[in-house]
């Protein structure tokens, strides 16, 4: 038995350094010799990776400057505005219940002058602003808050809290 064991053992040992002889350096040098046509290193079948080619640069746009957007909007705000959609921190006031608000007879409208400055009337608030059309900026309180404008909408943001006008024609 104990025989056997040291025969399983040395034949063992032998297969494996017959398995691995040929990834020697010996036996690299001896297989290239002996056999020609076996090439154990890949890297010479495998030609070495080309790196991939660089994209020419395109040609970047030129920035178009934001005045491009609201050209003449200062001609365009002039005019008395109604106060459509209202969110503060409470929540969000529905359509139906400014129109009904509107028709009680409480004011909720912006009157903006040429000159850039305006009113706010909203509820029992009257509160004087100023907009600057070339930064989109809208001044009251002393606070400074962005507006935008599109299509005789006009929205005056604070943060989370938001106002949307609509011009009256």
């Amino acid at each position: 038995m104990k025989n056997r064991t040291l025969f399983y053992l040395l034949f063992f040992q032998v297969i494996a350094l017959i398995l691995l002889f040929p990834y020697t350096p010996k036996g690299e040098e001896f297989m290239a010799n002996y056999f020609p046509s076996v090439n154990l290193r890949e890297e010479e079948l495998i030609p070495p990776p080309t790196p991939a080619p660089t994209p020419a640069p395109s040609p970047t746009p030129a920035p178009v400057p934001l005045t491009a957007f609201y050209t003449g909007i200062g001609e365009e705000l002039p005019g008395y505005y109604d106060l459509v959609s209202l969110r503060t921190e409470g929540g969000e006031f529905s359509d139906e219940l400014l129109t009904r608000l509107r028709q009680l007879g409480m004011p909720m409208i912006l009157e903006l002058r040429e000159d850039g400055s305006g009113v706010l009337g909203i509820f029992d608030q009257a509160i004087a602003l100023t907009l600057d059309t070339e930064k989109m900026l809208a001044f009251s309180e002393g606070k400074t808050l962005p507006f935008f404008y599109l299509d005789g909408r006009l929205r005056i943001q604070d943060g989370m809290q938001f106002m949307i006008f609509e011009r009256r024609f």
